[in-house]
């Protein structure tokens, strides 16, 4: 996650805390979609919404979410399928289209279909549950967080089809890890 720095009429400013060269880099943002993260419930899933599942494999043969996200209909078969998910040992990783949602006493059962296939994974009550929704671009001032993915241009700026903005004060707790 970075946080912005400043803005220009098309750029943002980001600082990426985390990396060995943590200095600022300019993002073209002009022509990007922008979603706020907000806080939802697990009654919020529907069938047929497209999601992401972080989780990570039980010693019950069970996948237990460990953050469930919302996307939009304009994010429909992003990273679809089901793979390796490093921030967790055991880490799993899925997204794909919601068949049905059932209660349990322990929780929710999540139940996905995918290109290559399908899979359930047990929801807690602590799971985090976020949706993406479209942002007004004014979100992005000084301290939002920002998760982006841009592409090196050939003069070197980085260009973004879409900024994942975390306000300050907007979103509480967004994703714990």
């Amino acid at each position: 996650m970075s946080s912005r720095d400043s803005a220009g009429a098309n750029s943002a400013c980001v600082r990426r805390p985390w990396s060995a060269g943590a200095g600022a880099s300019r993002s073209a943002v002009s022509r990007c979609e922008n979603f706020e993260v907000e806080k939802r419930r697990l009654c919020d899933i529907k069938p047929g919404d497209f999601v992401a599942s972080g989780g990570v494999h039980g010693t019950d043969g069970q996948i237990h979410a460990v953050e469930l996200s919302i996307f939009p209909e304009s994010m429909r078969g992003v990273g679809e399928g089901q793979r390796p998910w490093d921030v967790k040992p055991e880490g799993v990783m899925t997204n794909a289209t919601v068949g049905t949602v059932s209660q349990t006493a322990a929780g929710g059962i999540v139940h996905v279909s995918y290109k290559d296939g399908e899979s359930e994974y047990v929801a807690g009550p602590d799971v985090p549950v976020l949706a993406y929704v479209l942002a007004d671009r004014t979100l992005l001032k000084n301290g939002a967080a920002v998760v982006t993915i841009a592409v090196k241009q050939p003069d070197g700026s980085l260009l973004t089809s879409r900024a994942n903005i975390y306000a300050p004060g907007r979103c509480s707790r967004c994703i714990k890890r």
